[in-house]
């Protein structure tokens, strides 16, 4: 009479499972991986690149050393009035140092992130640093604080 075993060390085990969580957990390395380099490898949104391709789509060519990129958005009541204020007017007319005006809405959001641009109106004080790199001098918010910082640079 033979007995049957559970075990038989004559049987090949059955490793799909196995091999499929080792799939998964391999498949899931090799993403993080190739994320972590293509995040290392990618410019700064705040990028001089990045920046200028974004002004030149709106004001062309140009090639300064300091400018002001204007957060605003349309559906936003303080950006309205503030482009309605006689400091915004005044600067505009004779601009000592260049304003972009850059529609939230229509910029990717690595650039809104990357500025820390939590709300608008915000404008944000850019100047090339002695390596030629754009670094951010000054981030201003709120309706009266650039109405001031406008008036300021005038």
């Amino acid at each position: 009479m033979a007995t049957y075993s559970r075990y038989n060390p004559n049987q090949k085990k059955d490793n799909r499972f196995r091999n499929i969580v080792i799939g998964i957990v391999g498949a899931i390395v090799l993403l993080t991986l190739v994320l972590v380099i293509i995040n290392a490898v990618s410019p700064s949104p705040l990028a001089e690149a990045n920046v200028n391709k974004y002004a030149k789509e709106v004001y062309g060519e140009r090639s300064d050393d300091e400018y002001l990129i204007y957060f605003y958005s349309e559906t936003c009541a303080y950006c309205q009035q503030l482009q309605q204020s006689s400091e915004y007017k005044s600067y505009i007319a004779n601009p000592e140092i260049p304003l972009y005006k850059l529609d939230v809405l229509n910029i990717p959001d690595n650039i809104i992130r990357k500025a820390n641009i939590t709300g608008t109106p915000t404008i944000v004080h850019m100047r090339k640093n002695a390596k030629g790199k754009y670094e951010i001098v000054r981030t201003v918010s709120a309706l009266d604080n650039i109405r001031n910082y406008l008036a300021n640079l005038s």
